[in-house]
């Protein structure tokens, strides 16, 4: 489908066969971004990761983001905000005494700003910072939250289902932890998760994409892309009875949504792929 945004034309990518060929088989020439006035400012001048154009400067935001920001050792560390939060919410003080040189997120920003400053490097900029915590300030967990709790609430036998497990697996502690929200042994909270972000994807059109090279998708020249996930993940050519909230539908069923499996892309694939290992863990 192509229309226009203002005077700028969009290819609105509406199938898996045809998200297959931009993000795999083009990826490499479809992995830049579209510099649009509006992503300009929301980016501090496209100096975040989502919306910076391919190049150095996004292969290395990228490379400090993976290694730095965003990985599974990283989201672990951060654990201990997320239990006090959870205990100021429950009206509790929390458990133990947050150790004061435990670092956030902008800790970990501001260090890096710090250690560049002092070897002549410096690359990442108070503005760099703030782009990139605008993009870590966008909550799509809170909203894959939000949603499910809706699809349970409009379906008890779902909720019973899923409360039956969680109870089955915490036992009588009283309360579930982070050490207890192991997915492989909660296999009907993880598909009521994949069920939600298939109907309810945090982002229904993937931040646009820009070719670096001429080529044509079904006839048409690509420039600038938008794959549109919500459109994918509820078409009945993939998805039976596709409009259902329906968890049990991953039973026995290795589609996961890291990025092969194009008829589900909640958080889209290539080199553009969001940084979600970490996250989602």
């Amino acid at each position: 489908m192509l229309f226009k945004v203002g005077r700028i034309p969009f290819v609105i990518i509406n199938s898996a066969e045809a998200a297959r060929e931009v993000l795999k088989v083009h990826d490499i020439d479809s992995c830049s971004r579209a510099q649009l006035t509006g992503t300009r400012k929301l980016s501090y001048n496209f100096l975040d990761i989502a919306f910076a154009p391919y190049g150095d400067y996004w292969k290395q935001m990228r490379k400090i983001c993976v290694l730095e920001l965003f990985s599974l050792k990283r989201a672990q560390s951060f654990r201990f905000i997320r239990e006090e939060e959870k205990a100021i919410e429950d009206h509790r003080q929390p458990e133990r005494a947050i150790d004061q040189d435990q670092e956030d997120i902008i800790d970990v920003m501001l260090k890096l700003e710090k250690d560049q400053t002092k070897s002549g490097e410096a690359q990442i900029t108070k503005d760099n910072i703030k782009a990139n915590i605008f993009l870590g300030v966008v909550d799509t967990s809170s909203i894959t939250v939000i949603w499910a709790m809706s699809e349970l609430a409009r379906n008890p036998r779902l909720m019973k289902k899923a409360q039956d497990e969680v109870r089955n697996c915490i036992g009588k502690k009283g309360r579930v932890t982070e050490d207890d929200l192991d997915l492989d042994q909660l296999p009907y909270l993880k598909m009521i998760i994949k069920e939600t972000l298939r109907l309810h994807p945090p982002a229904p059109l993937l931040v646009a994409r820009e070719t670096i090279s001429h080529f044509k998708i079904d006839g048409y020249d690509v420039n600038p892309i938008q794959v549109n996930v919500w459109a994918i993940g509820r078409d009945p050519k993939y998805w039976k009875n596709a409009e259902e909230f329906y968890p049990e539908r991953f039973t026995d069923n290795s589609i996961d949504y890291k990025g092969q499996n194009f008829e589900f892309l909640p958080f889209g694939s290539g080199k553009n792929k969001h940084m979600v290992n970490g996250l989602l863990h």
